[in-house]
């Protein structure tokens, strides 16, 4: 080989790692004015995962130096017109290998990363710096679009700041970028815009000890403790039917007792916990579905469902509904996720807890918005306003009072916050009351109020649904390997490469094959459920090399053959979990 060797710069000239650039504070400033590394950026998911762990967690970068999408993309920031820092040298082309004849190692990253840029002193004259609106984690935050989204987690984590940041809110909400450039070095709406860090709720070790406790005291409730058990056989082609009939049919009682034990017709297997993971996931699809008529997503833009005002048109609304609160009660009694994500003043109707302004914003920001308005400015008879709502009604519209002769009575500053409570409870409870206190009624028929209400509504989501995102690191760090396999074997190599490849949505189809369900215990991998308790995402070297993965849901177990390329083995995974369902116990 030939070696192409470019010349050495200064002993002056210094280099750093990119783990050090990652964790950079202003990497996010580079990174949006390089339009090629902010281009690859947003279009790998492997490279904002890496990236996030990095400068999330610190890790060291050299572990992902064999990505090639990882390699590219810091190397955009590197320049090329600049010479090699002292004592490097690089050799080769396509790929580049850099040498540092200093630590006596090589790497793929380009060592001419930009240096750390040094703080200039301003003059008495010059005006101070301007904050761009970012959040923690570098991302562009489109304030003017997510003020109600702030303001409800400023009330829940900053509230002696919370009056104060309202009021800055609703300014950007009014006046746009000129606000936003008028606030941009306010340290208030910097702290509320820090609190955006993570999409997910921070998990503590109070709501660990919380969920211990809470499954604790159920499992010395005799709760889903056995020995009894009750049966179900369903059809995956009336699915809903057959748990409408059957589930409905069962004593409250000795459901809450009992184990599960779930069949499908026609398909062998027998129930360690796999098929009852599936059931929750493939029930919950459908019966929180809107296209099924009970619930209704919270806005177009938005995944999260709620009841339907329109769901007493759906024949035996009030058992469907009774049903739907039976299957949430058993899927926390037996830990078992569902496919479904609930708005925020649905899971508050479920902990029987008091809705806020800030909490309706989520469902219907101009509703919410005009109520805080009457919440923050003070109030007189001459706006005309009494205790009197316009309601449609079999496509009219009618006026209902809020309480007894309210529309003889004027909304004043004395009564103001007992309308602005009477007009949340309408909102929220207009047209879906019967439906929500059938749901209730099901859900406190499999697991007593009292249990429930250890939990915060951000809390119950997460034991309900759990998390979407997966963390690669955390899945390939808690899988165990059987039959000759382990981490480093090329197999496995090839294997977990195919996953950094996956999009999330193809990761949670693999997921789903081998675990029967595609979501993730809010504690990570390490926590993953099997028949008799915690059970780790095995892998197990099994089967010819002509032959197709094979799962075990019970077991969240995948059998892989020991393929010969990995362009046969992405080729089989992917006609597995796209095409495959197979349960066989051996």
């Amino acid at each position: 080989m030939t070696r192409r060797t470019i010349g050495l710069s200064p002993a002056t000239t210094k280099s750093y790692g990119p783990a050090v650039f990652l964790q950079r504070a202003d990497f996010v400033s580079l990174l949006h004015e390089n339009e090629p590394a902010l281009a690859a950026y947003n279009a790998s998911p492997v490279v904002k995962h890496i990236v996030h762990k990095i400068r999330k967690c610190g890790e060291m970068a050299e572990k992902y130096e064999q990505n090639r999408d990882f390699v590219a993309f810091v190397n955009l920031f590197a320049d090329e017109t600049q010479p090699l820092p002292a004592n490097w040298q690089a050799s080769g082309k396509n790929p580049t290998v850099f040498i540092d004849h200093t630590a006596r190692r090589t790497t793929l990253i380009d060592p001419r990363l930009p240096p750390p840029a040094v703080e200039r002193k301003r003059g008495r004259s010059a005006p101070p710096s301007r904050r761009q609106n970012l959040d923690k984690n570098g991302n562009l935050i489109d304030l003017a679009s997510r003020t109600a989204e702030i303001a409800m987690l400023v009330e829940e984590r900053l509230p002696d700041l919370a009056p104060k940041i309202r009021k800055k809110l609703r300014l950007i909400e009014r006046l746009g970028t000129v606000a936003l450039n008028q606030l941009a070095n306010d340290v208030d709406l910097i702290m509320a815009i820090s609190i955006l860090d993570s999409d997910d709720p921070v998990i503590s070790t109070e709501f660990e000890e919380k969920l211990n406790h809470f499954y604790t005291s159920l499992y010395r409730s005799g709760y889903g403790k056995g020995p009894q058990k009750v049966k179900f056989q369903f059809s995956r082609s009336n699915l809903l039917q057959d748990a409408f009939s059957q589930i409905l049919a069962v004593d409250s009682q000795a459901l809450r007792r009992a184990k599960l034990a779930i069949s499908f017709d026609d398909e062998e297997g027998l129930d360690y916990g796999g098929p009852s993971r599936e059931l929750f996931y493939l029930l919950s699809r459908e019966l929180f579905h809107p296209y099924y008529g009970l619930f209704e997503y919270s806005a177009p833009n938005q995944y999260s469902v709620q009841i339907s005002k329109y769901s007493n048109l759906v024949q035996h609304d009030l058992q469907w509904m009774e049903l739907a609160g039976r299957i949430l009660g058993l899927a926390l009694i037996h830990r078992c996720l569902i496919d479904t994500f609930f708005t925020r003043t649905f899971y508050k109707m479920l902990l029987e807890l008091p809705i806020t302004v800030h909490d309706l914003q989520e469902v219907d920001p101009e509703f919410g918005r005009s109520l805080l308005w009457l919440h923050e400015n003070p109030i007189d008879s001459s706006l005309g306003m009494t205790f009197l709502v316009n309601e449609e009604e079999n496509g009219q519209v009618i006026e209902k009072e809020l309480l007894p002769n309210g529309a003889e009575l004027n909304v004043t500053d004395d009564n103001k916050e007992e309308f602005i409570s009477l007009m949340i409870k309408w909102r929220t409870e207009r047209g879906i009351q019967r439906q929500s206190q059938a749901l209730l009624r099901g859900v406190h028929q499999i697991i007593d109020r009292d249990f429930l209400r250890v939990f915060t509504a951000d809390e119950l989501e997460l034991v309900l649904s759990g998390s979407r995102e997966i963390d690669l690191e955390d899945w390939r760090r808690n899988t165990e390997y059987r039959g000759g396999y382990f981490d480093d074997h090329v197999v496995i190599e090839w294997f977990w490469d195919r996953v950094a490849q996956m999009s999330n949505a193809d990761r949670l189809k693999l997921l789903q094959f081998v675990t029967g369900t595609p979501s993730i215990p809010f504690e990570g991998f390490a926590v993953l459920r099997g028949s008799n308790g915690p059970k780790r995402f095995t892998i197990e070297k099994w089967g010819e090399e002509s032959a197709l993965p094979r799962a075990h849901t019970c077991f969240n177990r995948l059998d892989l053959p020991s393929y010969p390329t990995p362009h046969i083995l992405r080729a089989k995974l992917h006609i597995a979990i796209t095409e495959g369902i197979n349960y066989a116990i051996e």
